[in-house]
């Protein structure tokens, strides 16, 4: 039974958990178990969100070294879009090759997310169609840029500016290969493979939802 417990909590907050003690009893009480999907990279290392590469796993791995990011949500925002500025501003972009089902989708990408879940549920959402039920990946994709237009582009982003969609690209597929700087990593959808706990009729409601915010997908595995 997946319940937020810190900052971000995507997993759990993506199935409609709030972790409040009334809303643990009534899941223990009426809840139903459910399978979702995970990702799994290479062939043991199981993640239940996403997996990022380029600018925002500098982002992450920079803000959460030494974990000295304020507690409060607010303070903890304003921390994460100061360590962003200075990592877009002082590091080299990457240059990422992607594989999606066997063919290449990417060659010098500067951020690529491989989403099980809406990416930073809420906060910045690059795949708001990706869903743990539909046994595929949304793979976002920033083409090679400036780091000027990379940071105008997750602020559209994150106040969902229209136009957002432009320059970017959305697949979805099963099986991705990521290479970025010599580290190749593989990464597949493991269908339908873990049981959770959630709300009767959460299920229905997070299929109907990803619909409704569906992205543009420009290519589908068959």
């Amino acid at each position: 039974m997946p319940l937020p417990n810190g900052f971000g909590n995507v997993f759990a907050r993506v199935l409609g958990h709030d972790g409040r003690t009334d809303t643990v009893l009534r899941l223990l009480e009426q809840g139903e178990v459910r399978s979702v999907d995970v990702g799994v990279i290479g062939g043991d290392e199981i993640f239940l969100s996403h997996r990022s590469y380029g600018a925002l796993e500098q982002i992450q791995n920079e803000a959460e070294q030494g974990r000295q990011q304020p507690r409060r949500r607010l303070l903890r925002h304003l921390w994460y879009y100061g360590v962003a500025r200075r990592v877009l501003f002082s590091m080299p972009l990457a240059r990422i090759a992607v594989e999606l089902d066997g063919e290449r989708i990417a060659q010098d990408a500067v951020l690529v997310t491989v989403a099980n879940v809406e990416t930073y549920h809420g906060f910045l959402p690059l795949t708001p169609s990706a869903s743990p039920i539909d046994g595929l990946f949304d793979v976002f994709v920033v083409p090679k840029t400036s780091k000027l237009r990379l940071a105008m582009r997750l602020l559209q982003f994150a106040t969902r500016a229209p136009g957002r969609w432009r320059g970017v690209k959305t697949f979805r597929g099963r099986h991705v290969v990521v290479t970025m700087d010599g580290r190749r990593e593989e990464l597949r959808v493991w269908r339908r493979a873990l049981p959770v706990l959630v709300a009767r009729g959460a299920i229905d409601e997070l299929q109907r939802r990803t619909i409704e915010e569906d992205a543009p997908v420009e290519q589908r595995a068959v």
